[in-house]
């Protein structure tokens, strides 16, 4: 992960786990780790609760199947009582319905046996990423999500279509794929340790293939997670238009990847970190609507940008959020860096062009498209982060770029 280090105090990891065996196992595999975490080792869910009451964790490792007080249960509790806390599990349990359950209360999942490098790269990340939001408050909020917000309209034709026999992957990959949520849910779902994939799965279609149309209608239905959160008819239409813009950015990175020779993974992978770029507007957007309508109000009167006027009325923005939240579940570091830096790529101190590029790209030429026309250089040259085309050696490559956003453009039109 390329952004800053956090200057983090010492992380306090909670491992609970009703085998004793597994905690002894944790604690003498995890000794090398004391410098820089405080690190405790319970049997059950209720002593896990009474030592957060009495000091609170900011990583929470959990088993599943525990007597009394299961993994699922105590997550649970804990998202409500501690919503600033990660919840991971670490389980050998396969029962899928049970998998489905912990969708909401864990942000992810790690399989046992599990190799120590994993566990501690997994805490180390999740520590890392506290510092995209320096406000507790921020923090508690996005950890706390269990599902994002899907638009109505979508989630009754993704049910109808289940119900359909005529249904295929084709089918529902054009419903979901026009829903950030469950976009996102659905390949944090795909992409977790419990299908121990060999490779990150980043197109809709292909984790619907994997998935099953089953598990699809039991995350629809069953596990609640689409949809799980509603929204009024008004901020409906508001998440319609987000969305909608997001396909659109996500196909113009795609394709702009795919003009620039990228492979079909990373092409697939430009596509997804450029739809996902505005997760955390819907965060802020169903948390906060009149705070977030104070925002847009600034850009409105053209006092500055949208995520300059977020920071000012949240304290951060949607920037932050969004790669906060996609961190948590799990998603790969090259998406949730393009996340973090797609309105300043120049943070990001790459030199060369890569998957930021094709983000950063795919969400600033439409507004230039919309301005000003590509004769119009000077113009042109004051909307892009001039200093970051030429560091990744880019000057050559605005026209033909231009001309794919373009394209896409005037066919969405």
């Amino acid at each position: 992960m390329n952004f800053s280090d956090p200057n983090i105090v010492k992380g306090r990891i909670l491992f609970v786990d009703d085998e004793i065996y597994v905690l002894k196992g944790l604690q003498r595999s995890l000794r090398g780790m004391r410098g820089e975490w405080e690190m405790l080792f319970v049997s059950n869910g209720e002593d896990a609760l009474a030592s957060m009451r009495e000091i609170p964790c900011h990583v929470i490792v959990s088993d599943m199947r525990m007597p009394e007080m299961n993994g699922v249960e105590l997550l649970e509790q804990v998202r409500m009582e501690f919503p600033d806390t990660v919840r991971i599990v670490l389980s050998g349990y396969s029962d899928q319905e049970m998998i489905l359950r912990i969708i909401g209360p864990a942000h992810q999942y790690l399989v046992k046996p599990c190799e120590t490098s994993m566990i501690i790269n997994v805490i180390k990340r999740t520590l890392k990423l506290r510092s995209l939001l320096g406000s507790d408050d921020l923090r508690a909020l996005v950890s706390s999500i269990d599902s994002l917000p899907s638009m109505p309209a979508v989630y009754v034709e993704l049910i109808n279509k289940l119900d359909d026999e005529r249904a295929s992957a084709d089918s529902l990959t054009g419903i979901i794929s026009r829903d950030i949520a469950m976009t996102a849910e659905t390949l944090k779902l795909t992409n977790s340790a419990y299908f121990g994939l060999p490779t990150e799965v980043i197109d809709i279609r292909r984790a619907i293939t994997f998935l099953g149309f089953d598990t699809i209608k039991s995350i629809a239905l069953t596990a609640g997670i689409y949809g799980r959160k509603k929204v009024n008819r008004k901020m409906a239409l508001t998440l319609d238009k987000l969305c909608q813009h997001s396909i659109g950015i996500g196909e113009m990175a795609k394709r702009i990847a795919q003009y620039e020779g990228s492979d079909d993974f990373i092409a697939s992978q430009a596509g997804c970190a450029a739809a996902l770029c505005h997760v955390g507007t819907l965060v802020l957007l169903t948390n906060w609507p009149d705070k977030f309508n104070e925002a847009t109000r600034m850009v409105e009167d053209k006092i500055m940008s949208i995520y300059d006027a977020e920071r000012l009325v949240f304290g951060s923005s949607h920037v932050e959020l969004g790669a906060y939240l996609l961190g948590l579940w799990g998603f790969a570091d090259p998406i949730v860096e393009a996340v973090v830096y797609h309105h300043e790529p120049m943070k990001s101190g790459y030199q060369e062009i890569n998957l930021l590029t094709f983000v950063y790209i795919a969400q600033i030429l439409p507004r230039i498209v919309k301005q000003v026309n590509k004769t119009d250089g000077a113009n042109m040259v004051s909307i892009l982060d001039m200093d970051y085309i030429r560091q990744i050696g880019a000057d050559d490559k605005l026209n033909a770029w231009y001309d794919i956003v373009l394209e896409l453009t005037e066919k969405e039109n």
